[in-house]
């Protein structure tokens, strides 16, 4: 995962998301033809193409980007921006925003990219019109950055999660009805609806024009609807944690083990109990990081007998730890973009002192506790 931090944002680029960027990349340069120019050198001809996605990179970066400046405009405590093929919302980038505010920052990125787009088409029409070899090239590249963006701008005002335009459509439903449940239903209720109509124009397109781009269309319109019921899900998860602090889900009584002990011995004790896939590692009473047991499972069972847990722990220093006095969702997020079974909470005076573990399992027994879910707000 790649990190950078603009404007004192950390922005996480999953590898995921930026294989996907690379092929939608690659896709809108062989979509629109290279002009035909003998007399340009070959290195300049292959500058041009890379020039394509080096560049649209950036223009995507400032769509994720608009939306986090408005939000911390309006007072949303917005500190990071995850990049990734289905990511969770960080702590407070949700929960606390108005609906007006909820809506600006929803139509900030399309704007920017519009913006850029029609930019780099101007551009582009200038350099056309210089009559040159290296016009033509240029105007080449800002058309395809235009029509990137453009589209960019286009796609994301989809009225269903994952994009913009559903929360968009999620803020209009808050200004109708004062109910979150009520909002998140009818949000969802408008995603899946434009997902069967993705859907219907795939089988279209199938059957008249191209099988494959139709399938496809059909594929992406199966993804947003399912999309759209996650995100139902999730925001029902957002309210029934707000509120509620890691502490409050803290479970201190936990197994810890020693950084000396084999693996073969740690895998037949934890085959003996019924806890978390997750043990923080102690040496008398610091804790120097967690042994995950899907790490454990992943080596040969012949080096088990030679190899420790400090051989495969995740040290402190890598771990994504949180204090007993934060919000319970900013665990439950990391937990959920991590695919992590637990976190481990410590001393906000001392990191190196473990005050115990927040679960899968003990989050979910509070929420329990607390509200069970109604069963038409159950996703389907």
């Amino acid at each position: 995962m790649m990190h950078i931090r603009p404007f004192g944002l950390e922005v996480r680029i999953g590898g995921g998301w930026l294989l996907s960027y690379l092929l939608i990349a690659g896709s809108l340069v062989l979509w629109y033809p290279l002009p035909d120019i003998p007399r340009l050198p070959p290195v300049v001809l292959s500058l041009a193409i890379l020039a394509v996605p080096v560049l649209l990179l950036p223009a995507v970066v400032a769509h994720e980007l608009a939306h986090a400046l408005v939000a911390r405009h309006r007072g949303a405590p917005v500190q990071a921006i995850d990049l990734r093929l289905m990511g969770v919302p960080l702590a407070g980038d949700v929960a606390d925003r108005t609906p007006g505010t909820e809506a600006l920052v929803a139509i900030a990125g399309a704007v920017v990219s519009a913006v850029l787009g029609l930019v780099a088409l101007g551009i582009g029409s200038i350099a056309d019109g210089a009559g040159t070899d290296a016009g033509a090239m240029l105007a080449w590249v800002c058309t395809c950055l235009a029509v990137g963006n453009l589209m960019l701008a286009a796609v994301s005002m989809y009225p269903g999660a994952p994009m913009d335009g559903g929360q968009l459509v999620h803020a209009i439903a808050r200004r109708s009805t004062p109910d979150p449940a009520v909002a998140a239903r009818r949000a969802a209720t408008v995603g899946v609806g434009a997902s069967w109509l993705v859907m219907v124009a795939g089988v279209g397109i199938a059957v008249s024009v191209d099988i494959t781009a139709g399938l496809w269309l059909m594929l992406t319109g199966w993804f947003l609807g399912r999309a759209s019921r996650l995100a139902r899900a999730q925001e029902q998860l957002i309210r029934l944690t707000a509120g509620l602090d890691v502490r409050d889900a803290l479970q201190q009584d936990v197994a810890v083990v020693s950084p000396g002990l084999t693996l073969d011995t740690l895998l037949a004790q934890h085959q003996l109990t019924s806890g978390p896939d997750v043990y923080p590692v102690q040496q008398g009473d610091t804790l120097l990081g967690v042994i995950d047991m899907r790490d454990v499972r992943a080596v040969p069972a012949r080096h088990r007998t030679e190899m420790r847990v400090s051989d495969r722990m995740r040290p402190l220093a890598s771990l994504r730890s949180v204090r007993g006095d934060q919000e319970l969702w900013d665990a439950v997020a990391i937990l959920e973009r991590g695919r992590l079974g637990a976190l481990v909470v410590v001393d906000p005076l001392d990191p190196s002192h473990l005050t115990g573990l927040v679960t899968r399992a003990s989050v979910t027994r509070l929420l329990r506790t607390r509200r069970a879910p109604l069963p038409d707000d159950r996703p389907r």
